[in-house]
């Protein structure tokens, strides 16, 4: 198998180590471990295992795109390239009460509602209803979302007469908007973020995280409407697998909570002593 190499320009490392007070290859072999000589080699210019750089990343605390150049551009063009594979189309169906309070209970959050209105035209009375319909909706999804941390309304009369009020009065603008020939159409779908859990310490890995949750779109057709489709936009969606090919300095992905790609534990460095008894730290992948 090839190794993967990198150069550094000249002068680049210790440019880098410069930041971090370290002005010297002396200095930079005590605070890595690392042999002099690589180090020296490295601040030459000559190629280097990616290894090797991802620990002196780690050792000055730095992240591993500021101390190899291009590596901040493969970055953003990876992320350029998944930005295009977020949207996708949404089949929505026709709901009727019962649909639309399920769909609204599986929503992870009050703020993921999103709607479309697609009516030419409507007397003012409908527009009306629409409204105070946009308006129960997010009433019953503050509602849901509500209910575990306010203990003191759920105990009193008010509180749960207020919830049975919500309620009715949804039910009661659904039926008045069936009537008025318009339909209402939805459907949930998952929206994806990323978090990056970055470790400068040995100790601390570096991770990524896939997280998702569930959003909810609403649609107001016309009565004859018999199918309604919106682009959503899914976010950062993980892919179906994980190569081993991953970025030297990342140690493990997660989605939502599970871990699904890992890196095997590296090997313990190997101690060595010059003929002055000066230790030095090489791992096995120099």
């Amino acid at each position: 198998m090839a190794k993967n190499m990198k150069t550094l320009p000249p002068g680049e490392l210790l440019r880098v180590a410069a930041t971090k007070g370290i002005t010297s290859i002396l200095m930079l072999h005590e605070k890595t471990g690392l042999d002099r000589k690589t180090l020296k080699s490295i601040n030459e210019g000559k190629p280097v295992k990616e290894a090797k750089l991802q620990t002196i990343a780690t050792h000055l605390r730095v992240p591993f795109e500021h101390l190899v150049p291009g590596e901040k551009k493969r970055l953003r063009a990876v992320q350029e390239e998944a930005a295009t594979r977020h949207a996708r189309e949404l089949v929505l169906k026709p709901l009727n009460g019962k649909q639309l309070f399920d769909l609204l209970k599986e929503t992870s959050a009050q703020d993921n509602l999103s709607w479309t209105l697609k009516l030419d035209s409507a007397p003012s009375k409908i527009l009306q209803q629409l409204i105070q319909f946009e308006t129960a909706v997010r009433d019953w999804l503050r509602i849901l979302h509500n209910d575990d941390r306010e203990e003191k309304t759920k105990k009193s009369i008010k509180g749960q007469l207020g919830k049975i009020q919500t309620r009715a009065d949804l039910e009661t603008l659904i039926q008045a908007i069936g009537a008025a020939n318009i339909k209402i159409f939805g459907a949930n779908y998952l929206q994806w973020s990323t978090e990056n859990h970055c470790g400068y310490l040995e100790e601390v890995p570096h991770a990524v995280e896939y997280l998702s949750s569930v959003h909810c779109h609403i649609a107001i057709e016309p009565r004859n409407t018999t199918s309604s489709t919106v682009s959503v936009d899914e976010g950062d969606k993980p892919p179906r697998s994980f190569p081993d090919d991953q970025p030297p300095y990342l140690d493990f992905i997660a989605v939502d909570g599970k871990t699904v790609w890992s890196r095997p534990p590296r090997p313990e460095p190997k101690v060595t002593f010059d003929e002055d008894g000066i230790p030095s730290w090489e791992d096995e992948q120099s």
